[in-house]
């Protein structure tokens, strides 16, 4: 199971056996700093230390930074399509459905297989969206991604990569 870690509530609301992506909140989208060289949109390893990182890319929430390398190890080439926003008001979650590509697909079993105890950074307009565990996960095509009801994150995500596929 994929769970990117928003808050405490979100999270245990997301309790499925499908690859799962649960959005970092945020306080303010406003304009990008500069912590590195412009992050293309796609899903990257993180990598666990800061120290001499020269790609920190910072998260929703402006506050936190992550260290990815220079370029994505699923593109957003390998997104195939994107779902319609769906509501669910007895759980108070809104989603939508990421379906990557036979070789996005490929590419993310194969690092839940060989790097089981890593983080991916789901990376949107160089900034990373959302974080997921690949420990435990099981994979699958289709990545839903979820919040609250009331999420602007979701919605911002899904403008975002609409934008590029259909």
């Amino acid at each position: 199971m994929i769970v990117i870690k928003a808050n405490p509530l979100v999270s245990q609301m997301i309790k499925n056996l499908s690859v799962t992506l649960t959005i970092i909140s945020f306080h303010f989208l406003g304009t990008h700093q500069a912590y590195s060289q412009r992050a293309s949109n796609g899903f990257y390893i993180v990598i666990e230390t800061k120290i001499g990182c020269t790609n920190l890319v910072p998260g929703l929430s402006r506050a936190t930074t992550y260290c990815l390398p220079k370029g994505p190890v699923i593109t957003s080439a390998e997104f195939e399509t994107v779902s319609d926003i769906k509501f669910d008001a007895a759980k108070q979650l809104k989603s939508f459905n990421l379906k990557l590509s036979p070789e996005g697909f490929k590419i993310l079993k194969i690092l839940a297989g060989r790097l089981p105890d890593s983080r991916m950074a789901l990376v949107i307009d160089n900034t990373v969206a959302g974080i997921f565990e690949s420990k435990g996960m099981i994979v699958n095509q289709t990545v839903p991604i979820r919040g609250a009801i009331d999420s602007h994150e979701i919605d911002w995500i899904y403008d975002k990569i609409k934008k590029t596929k259909p």
